[in-house]
């Protein structure tokens, strides 16, 4: 139970920074040094918080909280190929590596999801010009992200589809 558990966190994680780094523009999102919360709603999950804090240099930060208050962290370290998950419930962390090949894949599912976007254009979400794109993730889900062309994150995105059914994530706040 564990180790299904460990893994599909990792598959979770692995999924995310793949997104996160073609929502940069091929730019790596862990090598842009910042700080920005989300809040995000789910149709089956509710609201929970999420802020990421990057050095810009491959290390990384994911903290969620959910609407209960339970807390999650997730640090990721591109350098040393590790990403550490600790839960409020669990209070011992559990390190999960990454290999060359976990790279490689984000890299080749990176350029697949390249070729299945919709250019969504360009508006103004909360005082930043933003450049939409809409990428296929996999059969039957969806993800719209806009990238503010100012700071180089994601100011807004929704996934639809899917098990998590709709999920909308807003840029709450942003530093460098």
């Amino acid at each position: 139970m564990i180790t299904k558990f460990v893994w599909s966190l990792k598959l979770a994680i692995a999924l995310s920074i793949c997104i996160l780094i073609l929502a940069a523009n091929a730019n790596s999102i862990l090598m842009h040094a910042y700080k920005a919360s989300y809040d995000e709603f789910s149709t089956l999950g509710g609201h929970i918080t999420r802020t990421y804090i990057y050095d810009g240099h491959g290390h990384g930060r994911v903290e969620t909280i959910n609407e209960k208050g339970k807390r999650s962290i997730g640090i990721i370290d591109a350098t040393n190929k590790t990403i550490a998950l600790i839960t409020d419930s669990s209070k011992i962390p559990i390190t999960i590596p990454l290999t060359d090949e976990d790279f490689l894949d984000f890299a080749q599912n990176n350029q697949a999801m390249k070729s299945k976007t919709k250019d969504l254009g360009v508006k103004k979400i909360d005082g930043h010009l933003c450049t939409g794109t809409e990428y296929n993730l996999h059969p039957g889900v969806t993800q719209e992200i806009w990238i503010g062309n100012d700071i180089g994150i994601r100011v807004y995105s929704v996934v639809r589809g899917g098990a998590m059914g709709k999920v909308v994530s807003h840029l709450k706040s942003y530093s460098n």
